[in-house]
Order: C-alpha cells, then sequence, then structure tokens
C-alpha cells in the first residue's frame, strides 16, 4: 500500500530536471506522487497537517536511478564469465548448461529466485526503474518476471525476445507502455525479418530495440552483409524513431551516430561492461561530438549504477580521446536521460510535481566522505557525489512513495533467506568442486591466457581490429564474392513458442552462446 500523504523534510535535493534545481527542499508526496516541493517543511505541514514526516537533514535526495540495459541471469551466471573474454565464454561447457537451465520449464523456482536476487540488487544500489533483456523464458517465466517486479515495486521495462512473451505482453497496458521488441541478433537479419519485426511492434504499438554492435566480428558481418552503416539500415526501413532503444553500439562508425542524432535518439551506453568483457568500444571516442541523449545501463555482471558513473567519470583521466562529460551530465545519463530512452520520462527520471516519487536517499555522515556541500550549486553537488559517494551511503529507497529500502534494510525481501537460497543455487548448478575452484582462481582451465595483455578501450584505428589490438591473429576469411556466407550455424534446441519469422530461431542468448564470436 503506497503512503497516501508523505513529507520528506528539509533534504538537500538535486532534482535532474531541465534546470537542475538543487538545494535545501521538501517534498509533499499523495498517493506515491510528487505534489508540491517547497523551501519550507512548516508550509507543508500546513498544507497537509495529516501527513506522516520523515526528516531529512543533512542527507542527499535524488531522483531513482535508471539502469536502461541489464541482464538478471549475470546474477547467477558472472560466477562463470567474471574475468573472462566475451568472445571466449561459449567455450565454457558449464556456462552453456546453466544458461540453458535458466529457461527450462521445469526449474521456476530458480528462475523466481534470481529474479529477486536481481530486483534486491537494483533496490539497494538506488535503482528504481530497470529495463530487463530476458533470456528466452516461455510466457509462464514471462509471468515469474513480471510479478516479481510488480511485487518488489521495480519499474520493469522488458524487451520482448519471443511469440511467448509477445503473447503474455498482448493486453497488458502497463506493461506494453514501457515494452520494447527485440530485433534480434544481426546474424540472423534479413531484409524480410527487419520489416516483419518493424510491422509487429508497430501493431503493439511499442517501439524497438537494437541490441547491436556489441563486438567487432558482429559489426564486420553486418557491413559485409548490407554494405551499410547499422542505423542507416534502420532508417531506410523506417525503424528508426526517437524512442527506438539502441544499445551498446560499441563499434558503430561517426555517420550512425550522425543517423540517431538526427532523429533524436538515445544511445544506451554500457562502457563499464565492455571493459570487463574485453569487447573493446571505439566508438565512445566519437561520442565528443554527439548532441543527443545519452544514458547508461550495467549490462552485465553488477546492477550498481554509482559504479557507472565514477567508471565514465574516471575514463578521461587514463584513456586519451574520452569525451570527458560533468557530474552533472553523468547524473542525468542514469536518471532522466535513462527514463527518456524507456518511454518513461514523464513519470519518473526526475524530482519534479506530478511524477512519480521514485527517490534516492544518501546519508554522507562519514569520515570518507566529509565536505558535504550543503547549499551549493548543482555542479558542486554533483561533482561531490559521483566523486566522493557510492552505493553504501543509500539509506532509503522509494518506488511511487513506499520505502523499498528504509535505514540500509529491504522491506520487502528478507535478505538473510534470499542469500541462503543463492548459496544453493550457485551448489546445485555448478556444484561444491567448481565453486571452490572458482574461490581459489578467476580463471578456467579453458580460457586463453591473457596475463600482459591490455584491452583496449577506445583506441581502434580503421585499420586495426579488436583481435590485432590483443596480439591474436586469427586466420584471415576468404574473400567474399557477392552475397557474404552466413555464420557457421550450432545446433540450437527447438523450443516451443517461438516467434518464427518474426524473431530468430536463435533468439540472442545474451552471452552469445548460440552466435558466432
Amino acid at each position: 500500500m503506497e503512503e497516501d500523504l508523505l513529507i520528506l523534510a528539509n533534504a538537500s535535493v538535486l532534482t535532474c530536471d531541465p534546470a537542475d534545481s538543487c538545494g535545501r527542499r521538501s517534498l509533499l508526496l499523495r498517493e506515491g506522487t510528487i505534489v508540491e516541493i517547497s523551501d519550507s517543511a512548516q508550509e507543508l505541514v500546513g498544507v497537509a497537517p495529516s501527513a506522516r514526516v520523515v526528516d531529512l537533514t543533512g542527507k542527499i535526495l535524488l531522483p531513482g536511478f535508471v539502469n536502461a540495459h541489464f541482464h538478471t541471469e549475470s546474477v547467477l551466471l558472472r560466477d562463470r564469465t567474471e574475468g573472462r573474454l566475451f568472445r571466449d565464454w561459449p567455450a565454457d561447457p558449464l556456462l552453456r548448461q546453466v544458461s540453458r537451465r535458466l529457461t527450462d520449464p521445469g526449474r521456476r523456482a530458480v528462475l523466481s529466485d534470481l529474479y529477486r536476487a536481481g530486483f534486491a540488487w537494483h533496490l539497494k544500489s538506488g535503482t528504481t526503474t530497470a529495463s530487463e533483456f530476458l533470456p528466452a523464458v516461455d510466457g509462464y517465466g514471462f509471468e515469474i518476471v513480471h510479478r516479481l517486479a510488480e511485487k518488489t515495486g521495480i519499474r520493469l521495462a522488458i524487451i520482448l525476445q519471443n511469440w511467448d512473451h509477445v503473447e503474455y505482453a498482448k493486453g497488458k497496458p502497463d506493461l506494453l507502455r514501457s515494452a520494447a521488441l527485440s530485433l534480434g541478433s544481426i546474424q540472423d537479419l534479413t531484409v524480410y525479418t527487419l520489416d516483419t519485426r518493424v510491422q509487429a511492434a508497430r501493431e503493439l504499438g511499442i517501439p524497438l530495440a537494437a541490441h547491436w554492435g556489441e563486438t567487432s566480428p558482429e559489426a564486420e558481418y553486418f557491413r559485409k552483409c548490407f554494405g551499410k552503416n547499422l542505423l542507416e539500415l534502420l532508417k531506410e526501413h523506417d525503424a528508426l524513431f526517437p524512442n527506438t532503444q539502441l544499445i551498446h553500439l560499441n563499434y558503430c562508425v561517426p555517420a550512425d551516430f550522425k543517423v540517431a542524432q538526427g532523429v533524436g535518439a538515445t544511445l544506451t551506453l554500457c562502457p563499464r561492461s565492455a571493459a570487463e568483457k574485453g569487447t573493446g568500444y571505439p566508438a565512445l571516442r566519437h561520442l565528443k561530438s554527439y548532441r543527443g541523449a545519452l544514458c547508461l545501463g550495467s549490462d552485465w555482471g553488477g546492477a550498481d549504477m554509482m559504479m557507472e558513473l565514477k567508471f565514465l567519470r574516471q575514463l578521461p583521466f587514463l584513456l586519451p580521446g574520452m569525451p570527458r562529460w560533468s557530474s552533472l551530465e553523468l547524473l542525468r545519463m542514469a536518471t532522466i536521460h535513462g527514463a527518456g530512452a524507456l518511454g518513461l520520462a514523464g513519470e519518473t527520471g526526475s524530482i519534479e510535481v506530478g511524477k512519480r516519487a521514485d527517490l534516492v536517499v544518501l546519508t554522507p555522515d562519514d569520515v570518507r566522505a566529509s565536505g558535504f556541500p550543503e547549499g551549493a550549486s548543482a555542479p558542486v553537488m554533483a561533482d561531490y557525489i559521483v566523486q566522493r559517494l557510492d552505493s553504501r551511503f543509500i539509506t532509503d529507497v522509494l518506488i511511487g512513495g513506499k520505502f523499498r529500502v528504509r535505514e540500509g534494510a529491504l522491506t520487502d525481501i528478507d535478505e538473510s533467506e534470499l542469500l541462503h537460497q543463492l548459496q544453493r543455487m550457485r551448489l546445485e548448478h555448478y556444484g561444491a568442486e567448481t565453486a571452490r575452484h572458482l574461490a581459489e582462481s578467476p580463471r578456467g582451465a579453458w580460457e586463453p591466457q591473457m596475463q600482459g595483455k591490455i584491452i583496449p578501450l577506445l583506441s581502434v584505428s580503421k585499420s586495426q581490429s579488436f583481435e590485432e589490438l590483443t596480439e591474436e591473429r586469427p586466420v584471415a576469411p576468404a574473400e567474399v564474392k557477392g552475397e557474404p556466407p552466413p555464420p557457421e550455424e550450432k545446433p540450437v534446441p527447438q523450443e516451443p513458442g517461438r516467434l518464427i519469422p518474426e524473431l530468430p530461431k536463435n533468439v540472442k542468448r545474451v552471452f552469445g552462446e548460440e552466435e558466432d564470436l
């Protein structure tokens, strides 16, 4: 039940609204919506004398973070992927096996525990809205995820992957309002399937999501097949609009960004994940001149948006050519721009009258965060938040005016019981011997040694591939004449309810199990 009347009094507020307002403010919430913002708490008490008052003196109040791209299955699979290159993940048979189990209709409890853990991670990290790239679960699995999001309060924007997802979403306007339809993997793309998906999205009244250009081979394959850039193709097929979700784009070229900028699209960046996966991100340097909106996703292995902010804040000091964004711009990427990318900017992402009370409270009363600039300008306050604070300073999280984290503790999830279930899940899927091996060594025997190699994030010239910069020397492919051959097909179990031909038969399984890397 949402709080009927609640006053959050005397907080140091950074709104992330168009004016970048900040200062000591008090908020009046009615039924989970911000109905008044005032410099005086007493004034609001006079307006609503029956309201419950929570004093936030000395605390910082921000809009809830928006994680614009995340794979919750990574909460479990990261045990096998941390410290390993993305292109090598399919070489681990246990990783492939555990991934398949997550879509097994006979293992619903695993899916439920996994998503409870993912949503708890979001909440404790200050994320109130998240875009989820579902694995290829069936309709009932989709329903489990949707119901858990409703129960925990997370505003979930789901990318539909297959026919079961589409069927479940039909007739649910609240779900479709923030949903998107996946364009599938580049390797399965044809002119026909693209046009078919565009039509399906129109019928559903939802945008498309292009989870593209994450790896160099993927981008190169596309250019060989179509002879043009990624976003040029989308525009030609009337599939590129301001609400089209453009995710990763690590290997896009300046021409792509000009096309996106021309339609006013928001780009979803996942640079920290690119660094950890070793995929590279040469396109990042081109974003210096991008005049459209940018937002952030944590993508894989972690859901802490404050870590994403710090990563981008620190990169210019380490890598030449890296665009430098102010702390205020970074905070907007993690709040209002993320909400805009998911079609939710009208109701969340900033602290404004009429918006839902999706809020994060940080308590900087710690010697490690000394120097709290109360009363400072918005840029100074943003610098303090990004440079000195992290998610450990988050004490309270509200979604729709209801406390989902209160004084550091989850209000609707038993964290100790959840941790117990996660440990059981790890033992079940990886076994005690494997779990002990993972603890003792971050590398499996199957992984190529990368010791002494530097994974480039930016410095990739037009004549250099990511493989060249990592000293790999793959055998050069045969000369392509005319239409290039498709990638070598790998056996994929047929699952019931696939959207054929609207979505490919091997819908991308997040970590690349069914794609050539």
